[in-house]
């Protein structure tokens, strides 16, 4: 039932199907059904739970730069390091070779709670309006992509603070993104850790890159038909929209740092099943879902970082 319900409120949402559709009033009174007792509001908070898990490969950027894993409840949670440590030797014949290993220490994972709690009129759920459902899914989804992009970019702009220029990475300074800075940070990344590059930053930045002369006609075609480029230099590119805070005042995606970072830059995780709760509110005749996941993140390989500073 839940896969149906969300794909019917999906096909509603992009107007693939009416409102007055046997489809359409056929979810709605099963929806209207389960949010008249306690119990079915209870199953309709697990269906968001999974859903919103389902969707994290969507949401969750993490993956893009680091390698990442789910584990279950009784897994342990950790990652082995790996180090080039295996040599090779030349010996006398039918002599003993010393033993080396390929990996040099175990991470153990430390994760954090990432909650959403999105809520909808309890009158328009009874009444088994799907599309305040959607607007509900809709709302959770943004929630939990603020969430891990302001957790991602933090935790990078800590590295970028702790480290400092001319340590484990260099910093390019420039009045805006040039071509020859950012095949420099690009070079940077991939000499010294042997892994592909990525261009993250805000979207203002990275559409810069389609500003630069002397792309191949197929790159150009791409600009043409989609208004975005993929790859630059074999970098993935990874333009974030802005995302603003309101509680705070401001933008959380650095509108004066472009990243250029290593493919495998640390690791990243989720771990066990999601935890699913929900309640009404007697304040405004209100119900809400609260979603709990743990989820984890490490940088490992700082020098696998370039930043390109915009003044």
């Amino acid at each position: 039932m839940a896969n149906t319900l969300f794909e019917i409120a999906e096909k509603l949402k992009n107007r693939e199907i009416s409102a007055d559709s046997k489809e359409v009033k056929d979810i709605e009174n099963i929806l209207m059904e389960m949010a008249s007792t306690e119990d079915g509001r209870t199953e309709i908070a697990e269906v968001i739970g999974v859903y919103l898990q389902e969707q994290m490969n969507k949401i969750d950027i993490a993956p893009l730069i680091t390698d990442s894993k789910h584990f279950n409840f009784g897994d342990r949670p950790e990652f082995r390091l790996k180090k080039k440590g295996i040599k090779a030797y030349w010996i006398a014949p039918n002599s003993s070779t010393p033993k080396s290993k390929n990996y040099q220490e175990t991470l153990n994972m430390d994760f954090e709670t990432l909650s959403v709690r999105p809520e909808c009129l309890l009158d328009e759920l009874k009444a088994g309006r799907i599309s305040s459902l959607q607007e509900l899914l809709a709302d959770g989804q943004e929630a939990l992509r603020t969430a891990i992009v302001e957790k991602v970019f933090t935790i990078l702009g800590q590295v970028y603070n702790e480290q400092g220029a001319g340590k484990d990475f260099t910093t390019v300074c420039t009045t805006s993104i040039d071509k020859a800075s950012l095949e420099k940070a690009i070079d940077a990344v991939t000499y010294r850790t042997g892994k592909n590059a990525v261009i993250l930053g805000d979207k203002t930045l990275t559409n810069q890159i389609m500003g630069f002369e002397g792309f191949a006609p197929e790159a150009s075609e791409e600009i043409r038909k989609n208004g975005t480029l993929g790859y630059f230099r074999g970098a993935r590119i990874i333009g974030v929209n802005d995302v603003y805070d309101e509680a705070l005042g401001k933008s959380l995606v650095p509108k004066d740092r472009l990243f250029i970072v290593s493919d495998k830059i640390g690791y990243s995780a989720t771990y066990g099943d999601v935890k699913t709760g929900q309640e009404n509110s007697i304040e405004d005749w209100s119900w809400n879902a609260r979603v709990d996941m743990e989820w984890g993140i490490a940088i490992t390989n700082p020098k696998g970082i370039q930043v390109i500073q915009v003044k």
